[in-house]
């Protein structure tokens, strides 16, 4: 486990319940009782993945590796059975009950690919809902199996390149930096901001990302005074990068970390006697805030989805369905995008027909428009395949809560 600044606060909120898994794939426990006869000749439906009434799904998730990352999306499996069951409770789709079935990628490119062989050739999944940081091991191979996709896109390989591939809250873009917008520059810029440091990862996901912010910067006149991308998650001691960031001049701070980072940097920050603005592109948690919440007082988050505080229909149907089928899992920003991976398959699989068939979930999906009942942005499927959303929502830091600052998202344009 990480050592460091928060080893105790941080990991006992955000960790409480945490198991490892194992190395091979296991099936989540299904408490739908929907009905698998249904019209239309369901139970004679019969194809890969599909048998004796039930539709197996695929579901990529890290359950070893990287503690940091490990901390919640060990649980994909288990929040997308909790919205299978809600389906399965209403008789499915077309009559066919669905089930999940998950393998752990470790957080590599080969456990990755590892994982989404052994879900296709051993498990015989009909697609697969992904929850990892590095999807571009398999994607590749799922592409030339005509295996259907829909998950968090953490990385534009190939998530912004393979048409199999559907991002739940939208896609990426394919060049960020050659194709930036400005929705996050755009917000910071209300702000104050003028002269940005960045901070990415090492992971494909980040390097993408932050270049993409750094050029949307430059495009509306915003100087990029410090970017590193070379940040390892877990890192702790930030006392060089703070030092070169004061030396710029920088009054804004974009992250491309992971949770547990970020709290590390902000606090090297704050030691250091700077105040500028912040925006922490992942961290939204009630428990991250609970715990920590002078330490990023005044800082913002991103949100891809519309914020859990406008209590939304369609999150009280997420929280309710999680608290009858999953209540040992956190209500958190990764429990979200498992949620609505799993909810954009099922509309996959309903857009598909009576009998699915994998390249027929792909063609009629992508010709679809979705919005998981204003749960997200509404994301034209047809045009989205390597263009990222313009559209963020942003919330606060108050106290022990998360303040969006407006019920409507944050919307950006294109720079070119």
């Amino acid at each position: 486990m990480r050592r460091g600044v928060f080893p105790a606060v941080l990991l006992a909120v955000a960790l409480a319940a945490a198991a490892c898994g194992s190395s091979g794939s296991s099936k989540a426990s299904s408490s739908g009782t929907g009905s698998t006869s249904g019209t239309g000749g369901s139970s004679s439906c019969s194809g890969p993945g599909i048998s004796n009434g039930t539709i197996n799904v695929g579901v990529i998730q890290q359950t070893t590796g990287n503690p940091n990352v490990v901390l919640d999306f060990q649980y994909a499996i288990t929040t997308v059975q909790a919205r299978f069951n809600i389906q399965n409770n209403q008789g499915g789709v077309h009559g066919l009950k669905l089930a999940a079935v998950a393998a752990d990628d470790g957080g590599t490119t080969t456990g990755n690919l590892a994982a989404a062989r052994h879900l296709v050739e051993q498990d015989n999944v009909f697609g697969i809902v992904e929850m990892s940081i590095e999807p571009g091991g398999s994607g590749t191979y799922l592409k030339q199996s005509g295996v259907p996709v829909t998950g968090w896109a953490t990385a534009s390989d190939p998530y912004a390149l393979d048409n199999n591939f559907f991002g739940a809250t939208g896609s990426i873009d394919a060049n960020p930096a050659k194709s930036p917008n400005t929705s996050i520059v755009g917000f910071l810029k209300t702000k104050g901001v003028t002269n940005l440091a960045l901070f990415g990862g090492t992971d494909p996901g980040s390097i993408s990302v932050s270049e993409g912010t750094a050029a949307a910067a430059r495009a509306v006149g915003m100087k990029v005074g410090y970017q590193t991308n070379s940040i390892n998650f877990g890192q702790s001691d930030f006392t060089a990068d703070v030092a070169r960031m004061r030396s710029a001049g920088a009054n804004g701070v974009v992250t491309e970390l992971d949770p547990t980072t970020n709290l590390a940097l902000v606090k090297a920050i704050q030691q250091a006697g700077l105040h500028p603005v912040i925006l922490l592109t992942t961290g939204y948690d009630q428990r991250l805030i609970s715990a920590v919440g002078p330490l990023v007082a005044g800082d913002y988050f991103l949100v891809q989805f519309a914020p859990f505080e406008l209590n939304l229909p369609a999150y009280q149907t997420f929280k309710s369905a999680m608290a009858q089928y999953a209540p040992k899992v956190p209500i958190s920003e990764v429990s979200a995008y498992s949620w609505l991976s799993a909810d954009l398959f099922i509309k996959g699989l309903e857009a598909a027909g009576s009998c699915p068939t994998r390249a027929g979930f792909i063609q009629k999906l992508r010709q679809t428009t979705y919005d998981a009942g204003g749960f997200v942005y509404p994301i034209d499927e047809s045009k989205s395949l390597g263009h990222s959303g313009l559209c963020n929502w942003f919330v606060q830091a108050q106290g022990k809560a998360f303040v969006p600052v407006s019920s409507q998202p944050y919307c950006g344009k294109p720079t070119s």
